[in-house]
């Protein structure tokens, strides 16, 4: 006979498991901390088949395997645990593979999926209501589905921006627990900043460039909200820029604002642009 498939291994566990022990896995499951998440609607209500689908697509057949032992062994069953992690090839599987990272695209459309109706629609609406460039079209955004919508903001954004623009839009709509989740969720795929070269220092690299980042820096409030969260921009300040009308006038006046607080707050405004502009600030380092 034919050796079962690491899918149909997991799923004749979950299936010989108690109403009560299988319930405890996929609240176990859903607490996870670790990268990739399982979003509570892939889980919820469903049957032992489903869930053994959600563990393979999600972690790969090797990070489902070793997913799937974890979670049983912190249940309290260990038995079920050494049996599964017994079967036929699961040591080769259980060691020495890594499980898939998840993409910023599926990170954003989890987010987005994982929204009620109504909040879906608000965030659609808010998306269409950013003043900021570039601005995403009406055409591109109504009837449109989550998978629909995470294509768009990848595609006007970036996948970073993307990332920094959905996570502020569903503050804007209250919905805070999805933006910290998305924002957990791509952390690890963000790589850190580079640092200046000696030869063009941080302060250097402001100065050189300022005319550049006016003309060029198009979604400011990340920038302003950093630099006043840092206590760089005082509130009535911070008003003031946001309430201007163009990206270009918004940049200027952050930089002026910067220049007048010193070394200090220059560098400041260098890490928050390394952070929200990677690519802008890669081309820039470039010219001479």
């Amino acid at each position: 006979m034919p050796p079962r498939t690491v899918k149909m291994a997991i799923a004749n566990t979950l299936e010989d498991l108690s109403k009560q022990d299988f319930e405890k896995f996929r609240h176990q499951l859903l607490d996870r901390r670790e990268q990739p998440r399982v979003r509570r609607n892939m889980v919820e209500d469903k049957n032992f088949l489903d869930v053994t689908d959600v563990l393979v697509s999600t972690f790969t057949e090797s990070g489902a395997l070793r997913v799937a032992v974890e979670i049983l062994r912190q249940i309290g069953c260990n038995e079920e645990a050494q049996t599964l992690a017994a079967r036929p090839s699961a040591g080769a599987i259980m060691v020495g593979k890594e499980m898939a990272p998840k993409t910023i695209r599926k990170a954003i459309a989890d987010a987005l999926e994982d929204l009620s109706k109504d909040n879906f629609d608000k965030f659609c609406r808010q998306l269409l209501d950013r003043r900021e460039e570039p601005r995403v079209r009406r055409n591109k955004v109504e009837g449109k589905s989550f998978l629909d919508i995470a294509d768009i903001l990848v595609s006007t954004f970036t996948e970073r921006r993307a990332v920094t623009v959905t996570a502020e839009l569903l503050k804007q709509i209250d919905c805070h627990c999805e933006a910290d989740s998305l924002e957990d969720d791509v952390r690890e795929e963000t790589p850190p900043p580079s640092q200046p070269g000696p030869s063009d220092t941080s302060l250097q690299f402001v100065e050189k460039h300022k005319v550049e980042l006016f003309k060029r820096v198009s979604n400011t409030a990340p920038i302003l909200d950093e630099l006043f969260d840092k206590n760089v921009l005082q509130p009535e300040i911070y008003e003031k820029i946001r309430a201007l009308a163009t990206s270009q006038e918004k940049m200027r006046e952050i930089y002026l604002c910067c220049l007048k607080g010193g070394e200090a707050c220059k560098n400041i405004l260098y890490e928050i642009l390394e952070r929200n502009e990677p690519y802008l600030i890669a081309d820039l380092k470039e010219k001479k």
